[in-house]
C-alpha cells in the first residue's frame, strides 16, 4: 500500500508539474501584453474565488490603514494587490527571455545604487535584505546581472518536479542556492569571502522570533539579517524590483543601508536592528502598497500571552 500511495503522489506532482508547464509554455510565446493580461486575469479570478486569503488581505489593511481608507478603498486595494501577486507568478515564467544576456537592459532601471556600488568596489560582503514587495524574483535576477550574483537560503518545495525546475530557474539566473539546513554557517562564509547574501525577512516565523512593530502591531521577523551584520560586519542593504505600468519593466531599488546597533548588548542590538529593518520595509511598502503581500499571514506569532493579531478567516 505504501508503495502505491508513493507511486500515486509522485503521478499527481508530475500532473501539477506538467499542467504549470504547459501554462508557461503559452507564457512564454506570448506578447508581452498578453502576459500581462493573463496574470491580472487570474489575479482577478482568484480575488472573486479565494475567499480565505481575499478577506485576510482585506483584515490586514482594515488594521495599516483603516483610518486613512474607507471601505471601498481597502477592498480594491485588496484587488490589486493580489492582482499583482499572481502577476508576477506569471512575469516569472517569462524571465529566461526578459533577463537574457541579449534582452534584460530594456526591462530594468537602477536607482538609488550609488551606496551599493562602493560596497562592492570596495570588496565588502552584503546582506541584501527584500521581501514580497514589487517582484521579489525579478530583483535577484537583475542584481547578479550587474555583479551582485547573490546567495539565497532556500526551502525545498514539496513537489519534486516544481523544486527542481524553480532552483534550475534560479541558478540560470544567477542565483546561487544555500539550503536551510546547514544554512547560517554557510551564510556566514559567503559574507566573509565578501560575497552577496538575499534574504526574505517579511513573512511570518515561529523559529525564536525577534518581535518588532509593524503597522501598528506585533509581528515575528527571523534574527538571521542582524545576527550575522553584528557578527561579521556586513551591512545590511534593502533592495526591491518594483513593477511598473510598463509591462516587464522594473524599477530596481537598493539602499540606503539599514542602521546595525552596536551597543554592546547582544539581545538590544538584534532588537534594534531588526526594528531598523522593519521600519524600513514599512515605509517601502507605505509608498507601494499594491506591490506588497496583504494575502500573507503576517501577524500569525505573536509574544506569550498575546492573542494572535490575525483573521479567523
Amino acid at each position: 500500500m505504501t508503495g502505491n500511495r508513493g507511486f500515486l503522489w509522485k503521478a499527481l506532482c508530475f500532473v501539477q508539474y506538467a499542467i504549470v508547464r504547459t501554462v508557461a509554455l503559452i507564457v512564454m510565446i506570448s506578447p508581452d501584453e498578453l502576459a500581462v493580461y493573463i496574470g491580472r486575469l487570474f489575479g482577478y479570478i482568484t480575488f472573486r474565488v479565494d475567499r480565505r486569503h481575499r478577506e485576510r488581505a482585506i483584515d490586514n489593511l482594515r488594521h495599516a490603514f483603516g483610518r486613512a481608507m474607507n471601505e471601498y478603498q481597502i477592498r480594491r486595494l485588496a484587488l490589486r494587490s493580489i492582482m499583482h501577486v499572481i502577476s508576477c507568478m506569471v512575469e516569472v515564467l517569462k524571465f529566461p527571455r526578459v533577463f537574457s544576456d541579449a534582452g534584460w537592459r530594456s526591462h530594468v532601471r537602477f536607482r538609488r545604487f550609488s551606496g551599493v556600488a562602493k560596497s562592492r568596489d570596495e570588496g565588502a560582503g552584503i546582506i541584501f535584505v527584500t521581501g514580497h514587495l514589487g517582484n521579489w524574483e525579478a530583483s535577484a535576477q537583475a542584481m547578479a546581472r550587474i555583479g551582485f550574483p547573490a546567495h539565497s537560503v532556500y526551502r525545498k518545495l514539496d513537489n519534486p518536479f516544481f523544486d527542481r525546475f524553480v532552483r534550475k530557474s534560479r541558478e540560470r539566473g544567477g542565483v546561487r542556492m544555500i539550503s536551510r539546513r546547514g544554512g547560517l554557517r554557510a551564510m556566514m562564509k559567503v559574507l566573509r569571502n565578501c560575497g552577496y547574501l538575499g534574504l526574505l525577512v517579511d513573512q511570518d516565523t515561529k523559529e525564536d522570533p525577534v518581535f518588532v512593530d509593524f503597522f501598528g502591531r506585533k509581528a515575528a521577523m527571523v534574527k538571521t539579517p542582524a545576527a550575522l551584520a553584528l557578527h561579521t560586519g556586513a551591512p545590511i542593504v534593502p533592495g526591491f524590483a518594483l513593477r511598473t505600468a510598463q509591462p516587464f519593466l522594473y524599477e530596481i531599488f537598493a539602499g540606503p543601508p539599514i542602521a546595525v546597533e552596536r551597543t554592546g548588548d547582544y539581545e538590544h542590538d538584534i532588537a534594534a536592528t531588526s526594528q531598523n529593518i522593519s521600519d524600513a520595509f514599512e515605509n517601502w511598502i507605505k509608498r507601494y502598497p499594491e506591490q506588497w503581500l496583504w494575502a500573507h499571514n503576517r501577524w500569525k506569532t505573536q509574544p506569550d500571552g498575546v492573542e494572535s493579531q490575525t483573521s479567523n478567516v
